[in-house]
């Protein structure tokens, strides 16, 4: 009898972790994400913060690019629709999006570390927080980028579109080979 309870208690607490996101929720990373970010946690958060910072790294072939107060690479996502609409572009990035992307959140103004324009620095309101934007593109994190200086998410060609790094002038880098095209089978369009 008491093994009978011991095994609805635990049936009980696996559906509870998974019901934990909500019916429905399609945020989540896909399956080959999610596996691929559980193999090693990263050592910083993309949790919205007080005054999120952004800075500048250089590395070889994409020169100066904008990343993180902690040195997380970020990226935009470039589609036809931006043409300098930053709302319109983060509604480009939503749902499952949102999963495989997290979207660099900030509480207050964002600041600008060196050899980053303040002037170009802005957000834009979306579900969750203010989104942080710089010379009108949004910011995004890519899930698999483990630790500081990866850039896996660079050029990466996905049913959203294409991500790549941001210079420091607010262009798109697209130095750094071949589009690393991905399939992505779960979740909507968005």
């Amino acid at each position: 009898m008491n093994r009978s309870i011991l095994i609805i208690a635990a049936a009980a607490f696996a559906l509870a972790g998974c019901d934990a996101a909500g019916p429905g929720r399609e945020d989540q990373p896909s399956n080959e994400a999610a596996a691929s970010a559980s193999e090693s946690q990263p050592a910083y958060s993309i949790r919205p913060v007080d005054t999120a910072v952004v800075a500048v790294a250089n590395a070889a072939p994409y020169g100066q690019y904008l990343v993180d107060g902690q040195g997380r690479a970020l990226y935009v996502l470039e589609v036809s629709e931006q043409q300098g609409d930053p709302t319109a572009a983060a509604q480009r990035c939503t749902d499952a999006c949102l999963g495989e992307w997290p979207a660099m959140f900030s509480r207050g103004a964002p600041g600008a570390g060196d050899g980053v324009d303040g002037g170009r620095l802005g957000t834009v309101e979306r579900d969750g927080g203010a989104q942080v934007t710089y010379a009108g593109w949004p910011l995004y994190y890519y899930v698999a980028d483990r630790q500081p200086g990866q850039v896996s998410g660079h050029h990466v060609s996905d049913r959203w579109g294409e991500w790549y790094l941001l210079s420091p002038a607010g262009e798109v880098i697209e130095a750094g080979g071949e589009a690393n095209q991905r399939a992505v089978t779960t979740g909507s369009d968005n």
